[in-house]
């Protein structure tokens, strides 16, 4: 990615399915130098989301794509709704 200012951004991310962890590097370079940002990101599965949920009270009602009414196909970002019994 190219930013407006000429700035030249590499992202370099790995996904470990084990762990469900996303490594992910960031490098740039531009008219006011260059560097490099690491980060490491928890990613939970749908299916994950849910039991968690559960275990707090809350029962799962249905799954969006973000926050849309639009149903969610596995893709973007996930909007989950649920209700508690009371």
């Amino acid at each position: 990615m190219r930013l407006p200012d000429g700035t030249l951004i590499i992202e370099e991310p790995t996904f470990d399915a084990i762990s469900g962890r996303v490594t992910t590097t960031w490098y740039w370079s531009g008219p006011r130098g260059q560097g490099q940002k690491s980060a490491s990101l928890r990613l939970y599965t749908a299916t994950e989301l849910i039991a968690l949920m559960a275990r707090g009270g809350l029962r799962f009602r249905s799954a969006h794509k973000g926050c849309s009414p639009d149903p969610f196909r596995n893709e973007g970002r996930l909007g989950i709704l649920a209700e508690t019994d009371t």
